[in-house]
Order: structure tokens, then C-alpha cells, then sequence
């Protein structure tokens, strides 16, 4: 049972790496073909279709029943990132887009350190 689970875990791994290290050359690529908020507004409608089935299905099952109301708050301040994001394309390299969304990984991981004290304990491991 270990084995193919280490077997899932290595090809989502897998597939991980290939998505993401190929999503900045795609979307470079689309930048001369699409325009910014075009290109916005296919990639929210796509994630919108998927993960609005399991939303509503989780709101059905909260106790407080309103779990948009929690979302409200780090989707506003998420927005602006995401469209910074979307538009880097057209003013970046990918190689710089790449490394950049990397740098934001391990200053998430610091302030994450930094700010929650019960998430310590993974630096120490």
C-alpha cells in the first residue's frame, strides 16, 4: 500500500513541476496572441466551473453556513496580486516571472514562520 501511494505522490509531484514550470511560457506565448483581461477572464471562469461545485457543497455543510462571508476578505486582497500577476506576461520574461513567483513561495514560508507561532514547529523538523 505504500508503494503506490509513494507512486501518487511522485507523479502529482511530477505533474506539479510540469505545470507550473510551463504556465509562465504558455502564458508568455498567449500574451502576444490575447489580451490581458481576456486572458483574466478565461483562466477565472475555468477555475470558477471547478471549484464552484465544491464550494457550494461545503457551504451545505458548514455549520456557520455562510462560509463566502470568511472568503470576502483574502479574495479582495488576493485580486489585486492575481491581476498584477496575469499581466506580468506582457511586461517580463518568463525565466523572470518564474523566479519571482519562487522568491514569493520562500517569503511565504518565512512570514508564515515569522507571524504564526503554531507553525514553528515545522522549521524545527
Amino acid at each position: 500500500m505504500k508503494d503506490a501511494s509513494t507512486a501518487r505522490g511522485l507523479i502529482a509531484l511530477g505533474a506539479v513541476l510540469l505545470i507550473w514550470s510551463g504556465i509562465t511560457v504558455v502564458l508568455k506565448h498567449l500574451a502576444g496572441l490575447v489580451d490581458p483581461w481576456s486572458m483574466i477572464g478565461v483562466r477565472y471562469t475555468a477555475v470558477t466551473l471547478v471549484l464552484a461545485p465544491l464550494l457550494w457543497q461545503a457551504s451545505r455543510r458548514s455549520p456557520h453556513r455562510i462560509p463566502w462571508k470568511a472568503a470576502l476578505i483574502p479574495a479582495l486582497i488576493y485580486a489585486p496580486g492575481q491581476i498584477l500577476w496575469n499581466i506580468a506576461p506582457y511586461h517580463n520574461p518568463a525565466a523572470l516571472i518564474m523566479f519571482i513567483g519562487r522568491c514569493a513561495f520562500f517569503f511565504s514560508a518565512v512570514a508564515g514562520f515569522t507571524l504564526l507561532a503554531s507553525e514553528r514547529w515545522l522549521l524545527r523538523k
